[in-house]
């Protein structure tokens, strides 16, 4: 029998105790901020505070719209607006201010890559007007229409059909961007009588029509190569009874050039059909969702399915309660209940899966959680429980979180830091991964929170009230508001070069920039971070390291190496070349046989659909800063990346 503080005193501290120290600045003990000639200072009330105070903080920046972003987008009855990522720059980016604005609808999708945002915009949700799709651009605000979405104006159906389909376009229309960007994916009903998925490229235009039938098209997800889409097929949406889902038809997957439409499998479900992540560039890994048919366990059979032969694997059968999926491990964290109509072989507790793995799943603790989340930001699962909230690595092991009185759901984690918010009806907190009971998490707010997200740079805490929109800033995180406004469905949209991306072609003079990836085949390549000088690093792996000739210094590359096909095994290294090139083009081997550090030549093959990260080390000029890192094979050419 595991016992929870047990495990926790004997595993969670030593291996998280490692992840913890390696996050950034915390706000255990912050410093007075020096106010700014920028920000100046501002005398202003503690919102919502028991006993009302006056503190001098600096004020939100005078600082028009960033031109490289990240920016905060939302909407409202009047349009859609911007912030920067520090609550600076309000600007009402796309306005539909006059009569009659109450009555528009918008929904809203980020551009993966760069400062566009996809718009569904609705001119009158009451009289059920014909959808728009349009692209935003930031931070001009220029926008561009690109269809309808359902120009028909009349649907001689009738209800509940004709208001289902002007949803599935509408309100209820989730588009999705290509992973590099390029494409949109959408329901839309132009040719056909019902929603069919269709795609729109921006770069041409065009526009292809994948599929038709009687059902809509509902929830599309790219694939991670943008070959295939996967998306749902549904004879209801139940839109008067929301959250019970949708009632299913059967999940299909749609080449994105139109060249393939798969059935993957049939479906009588009224609930959701959830792909959680991908297992490779051609397996999805779904699961079941009943919302309404049993709230203690409403997901059921947790499977791999290849999109383009619909084989399957089942990976988790039957119930269980919450799960979240690390697609970078390509781990699942799971809850099993005890509750009887669950029907669950595993006994009650929370467990971790390999999808990799053929083993059964890993038992940590014996609570049950009915919230599970896994936050990219903090590397680790959240999991609610009856007794608080557990962080968990993708290992297995875990520690209690400190969870402040009424607080709800799993906390949001700072990106780069330690620092972690919390939220309820009665207000927000702030605190850390590493809080204790004598000093847990700061209450800075006492209003109902109906949404947060913390900026890019993990420095600005933005949230939303009812009718306002505030921004907390380090070190001291006071609120702040922006603007008295009811906005709806926050995001963030990226600058140009903001996130990383695929690079098909490189050379010399157009390396892959640092934190992108390029295929070779079935082989996807990214380096993860570069030390340089590594000097002091490689000394501290081992004494018996050698330091550098003289005149060098030692440059460290680490990269991560996965096998994206599955039915693939991916040979590496017999005829593979690593090197690196400095500012005047001479070229440097990698140096091999180095004590403590991962040896390349460990990892001569990778199964299909695994990961692996390996470090290079090589020795360049000691006055030499700017590198690219050169990657060679006969059959495949070369490959550039930029270090810097």
């Amino acid at each position: 029998m595991l016992h929870r503080r047990q495990v926790a005193a004997l595993l969670s501290f030593a291996v998280l105790a490692l992840i913890l120290s390696a996050c950034g600045r915390g706000v255990d003990a912050p410093e007075p901020m020096a106010p700014s000639p920028t920000q100046g200072e501002a005398a202003i009330e503690v919102r919502g505070s028991d006993t009302p105070q006056v503190e001098l903080i600096p004020g939100i920046p005078d600082a028009p719209l960033s031109s490289e972003g990240p920016w905060w987008v939302f909407a409202s009855d009047n349009g859609l607006w911007a912030v920067n990522q520090d609550g600076s720059g309000l600007t009402h980016i796309l306005d539909r201010s006059g009569p009659g604005a109450d009555a528009r609808a918008y929904r809203i999708e980020p551009s993966p890559i760069e400062g566009k945002l996809a718009v569904v915009e609705i001119e009158n949700k009451y009289k059920q007007t014909s959808p728009f799709l349009e692209l935003l651009y930031l931070p001009g605000g220029e926008l561009e229409m690109l269809t309808p979405l359902y120009p028909a104006g009349y649907d001689p159906s009738g209800y509940p059909d004709s208001f289902d389909r002007w949803a599935a376009t509408g309100q209820w229309n989730q588009i999705s961007w290509s992973p590099d960007g390029e494409k949109l994916a959408f329901n839309a009903v132009i040719d056909g009588e019902s929603g069919d998925l269709y795609t729109y490229e921006l770069e041409t235009g065009a526009m292809g029509w994948l599929t038709s039938g009687p059902t809509e098209a509902v929830r599309p997800t790219w694939s991670p190569d943008g070959k295939m889409i996967v998306h749902g097929a549904v004879e209801r949406l139940n839109i008067e009874s929301s959250g019970s889902g949708f009632d299913y038809h059967s999940v299909w997957s749609a080449a994105a050039d139109g060249s393939l439409v798969n059935l993957l499998y049939n479906s009588d479900v009224t609930g959701f059909e959830d792909v959680l992540g991908w297992f490779s560039t051609q397996e999805a890994l779904i699961d079941t969702d009943m919302p309404n048919d049993n709230p203690f366990c409403s997901y059921r059979d947790l499977r791999v399915i290849d999109v383009w032969s619909s084989v399957t694997r089942i990976v988790l059968q039957g119930r269980y309660a919450a799960r979240a999926y690390d697609p970078e491990s390509q781990t699942v964290l799971f809850s099993v209940t005890e509750e009887a109509p669950c029907d669950q072989t595993l006994s009650p507790g929370i467990y971790i899966l390999d999808v990799g793995e053929q083993r059964p799943p890993l038992k940590i603790v014996e609570d049950v959680s009915y919230e599970i989340e896994w936050s990219l930001e903090a590397g680790l699962f959240f999991a609610e429980t009856d007794h608080g909230a557990l962080a968990i690595s993708r290992l297995g092991d875990f520690i209690d979180l400190v969870v402040p009185e009424d607080a709800y759901r799993s906390p949001l984690a700072a990106p780069g830091t330690k620092t972690i918010a919390w939220r309820s009806m009665e207000g927000l907190w702030i605190g850390t991964l590493q809080d204790s009971l004598e000093s847990g998490p700061r209450k800075i707010f006492s209003d109902w929170v109906q949404d947060m997200s913390w900026s890019p740079d993990g420095e600005h805490l933005l949230f939303k009230t009812l009718d306002e929109i505030f921004v907390a800033s380090a070190p001291i995180f006071t609120p702040v508001s922006i603007v008295e406004i009811r906005g709806r469905f926050p995001t963030w949209v990226f600058g140009p070069e903001a996130k990383p991306r695929i690079s098909r072609d490189t050379s010399l003079s157009s390396p892959a920039p640092l934190g992108y990836s390029i295929y070779d085949g079935a082989l996807r390549i990214t380096i993860l971070d570069v030390v340089s000088p590594a000097d002091d690093v490689i000394q501290a792996d081992s004494v018996q390291n050698s330091p550098p000739p003289a005149g060098s210094q030692y440059l460290l590359v680490r990269m991560a190496l996965k096998c994206s096909i599955i039915e693939t095994t991916c040979v590496l290294f017999d005829d593979v070349l690593f090197q690196a090139i400095d500012s005047t083009g001479a070229a440097h081997p990698a140096v091999q046989d180095l004590e403590g550090i991962p040896d390349l030549l460990e990892a001569q093959s990778i199964a299909g659909g695994r990961r692996v990260e390996v470090v290079l080390i090589f020795a360049v000029p000691a006055s030499e800063q700017e590198f690219m890192l050169m990657y060679s094979r006969p059959m495949s050419g070369e490959f550039y990346f930029d270090l810097e």
